[in-house]
C-alpha cells in the first residue's frame, strides 16, 4: 500500500499569479484540483 505522502504532494507553479501551486499525485503525473483554503490547512 501507499502512504498519503506518496500519493499526494505540492508543487509550485511559475507565471501563475490565480494558482501559484498545484496537487499532484507523483505515480500518475496528474494535479487534483483543490481548494485553498484545503491547502493551507
Amino acid at each position: 500500500m501507499y502512504t498519503e505522502c506518496e500519493l499526494v504532494r505540492i508543487a509550485k507553479r511559475e507565471n501563475n499569479r490565480k494558482r501559484n501551486y498545484l496537487v499532484v499525485n507523483p505515480l500518475q503525473g496528474k494535479h487534483i484540483p483543490v481548494s485553498p483554503g484545503i491547502v493551507m490547512e
